[in-house]
């Protein structure tokens, strides 16, 4: 199949927002209702944190999302790091977890149960 050089490469949310707020309806309305996220903060020796620009949505961020059913936060983190940036491990991580509004961070170890 031939390319189409007039093809728009541009994100979802640049080319057609309402079908962008109608793609975050549709997950929103999937997805459990107590939802749990985890994203992880990664900082250089120089205290440079690690952002990364995904094309699904309009801002920066840091790496990280939602955690699948019944996944623990750290091993979300961990998840979404091998998915997005294609990183193992990381030493000293701390990972930041939300469960609705509220947010905690667990240093490079899981939480205690």
């Amino acid at each position: 199949m031939p390319e189409d050089s007039t093809a728009d490469d541009r994100p979802l949310y640049e080319r057609d927002p309402d079908a962008w707020h109608a793609h975050l309806a549709e997950g929103n309305a999937k997805q459990p209702r107590k939802r749990v996220g985890a994203d992880v903060l990664i900082r250089n020796e120089q205290g440079h944190v690690l952002l990364v620009n995904p094309r699904y949505k309009p801002d920066w961020d840091l790496p990280g999302g939602m955690a699948e059913a019944n996944e623990p936060p750290h091993l979300a983190a961990e998840r979404e790091l091998r998915e997005e940036l294609g990183i193992e491990r990381l030493r000293n991580a701390a990972s930041a977890h939300r469960t609705g509004n509220c947010r905690y961070l667990v240093n490079g170890m899981p939480p205690v149960r």
